[in-house]
C-alpha cells in the first residue's frame, strides 16, 4: 500500500501514525524533543514511554498511574502500581499537565550532560525509575 493511501485510511479511520522509531539513542541534541504530546483531537494515550539516555525504555500503562505530583524546584513524581518514576529538569509544568491529562506519548532524557538550549525550552535532565 502506497504511504499517501495508508495517510488516507489513518485520517477517515481515525487512527494515528504510528510513532517514528529512534535509531541512535545518542542523536544530536539540536533534535531534542523531551516529550510528545498528542492532540485534543485525538484519543487520549494507553501507555506513557519513558526514553532514558543509555537507549532504554519503559512504558507504562496510564491506567497503572496512581498520583502524580508537580513541584517547581523539584520535578515530577509518578507513582505506578509497579513503579516510581521521578523526572527532573525545568520547565516541566507542561509535562505535567500533558501527563495528567493522558496526553502524552513519551518523554525523553537529555542524552548530553551540558545543556546548550534556551532557559525557556522544557528539558529533562534526568529519569529516574525505581521498581516498587
Amino acid at each position: 500500500m502506497s504511504d499517501e493511501r495508508r495517510k488516507i485510511i489513518e485520517r477517515y479511520a481515525g487512527r494515528a501514525p504510528a510513532p517514528p522509531v529512534e535509531d541512535d539513542p545518542q542523536e544530536d541534541e539540536v533534535d531534542y524533543q523531551p516529550a510528545a504530546p498528542v492532540s485534543g483531537n485525538r484519543r487520549p494515550e494507553i501507555m506513557l514511554e519513558f526514553r532514558l539516555k543509555t537507549g532504554d525504555s519503559l512504558a507504562l500503562g496510564y491506567a497503572l498511574l496512581l498520583s502524580a505530583v508537580w513541584n517547581r524546584s523539584e520535578g515530577i513524581v509518578l507513582e505506578f502500581t509497579t513503579h516510581r518514576i521521578d523526572l527532573a529538569g525545568r520547565n516541566l509544568r507542561h509535562i505535567y499537565r500533558a501527563i495528567v491529562s493522558h496526553r502524552l506519548a513519551y518523554v525523553r532524557e537529555l542524552n548530553s550532560p551540558s545543556d546548550d538550549l534556551p532557559d525557556e525550552s522544557v528539558v529533562v535532565t534526568t529519569i529516574k525509575v525505581t521498581p516498587l
